[in-house]
Formats: C-alpha cells, structure tokens, sequence
C-alpha cells in the first residue's frame, strides 16, 4: 500500500516496482501520470468500484501484457493505453 500515492479516491501515483500489481480498494479513479512509463509493470488487476481511467494513465508502460478490468468502469480516458504496444489481453470481471 506504501507504493500507491491516493488522494481524494484516486490513484495519483504509483512509485513500486512490481510486476504485478493489484491495485487497492477503495479507489474510485485512476489518474495521469498513475503508471505512466513504468517499466516494471507485466499485469494490473483493478479493483471493482475503479469507475474512471484518466487520460494517459498508463501511457508508455512498454511491458504492460494483461489488465483486468471490473464492469464498474464507466469511462476510459484517451490515450490511457498509449504506447502499452505488448498489451495483449484486457480482460473484464463481475464483481
């Protein structure tokens, strides 16, 4: 949880290294620059309740094969994904 920068129920940062992260509860949005280029990142898992993706907020994330997505998502941002170029699956969950 130390490596999530949350205010106001959006994700505003992510500072970890980890390959596979799984994002916290309780946030409603994920922000730019979230995990813009990190490099680190292989899989997302974000949690039900997450309604918006902000613009960018993955842009550049090279290494970035698999997001799983909650149906809560109301909205995904332009250019949230740009430059993901080994993104291969976004898969969709029931909560």
């Amino acid at each position: 949880m130390n490596d999530f920068v949350i205010k106001d129920s959006e994700l505003k940062l992510y500072t970890g290294t980890d390959n596979h992260i799984e994002i916290p509860a309780g946030i409603n949005s994920i922000g730019f620059p979230a995990f813009c280029g990190n490099e680190h990142i292989l899989s997302v898992t974000i949690p039900c309740g997450v309604q918006y993706i902000m613009d960018g907020a993955f842009r550049g994330c090279q290494n970035l094969h698999t997001i799983a997505l909650p149906t809560s998502i109301k909205a995904i941002g332009k250019n949230a994904f740009l430059r993901c170029d080994n993104l291969e699956t976004i898969g969709k969950y029931h909560h």
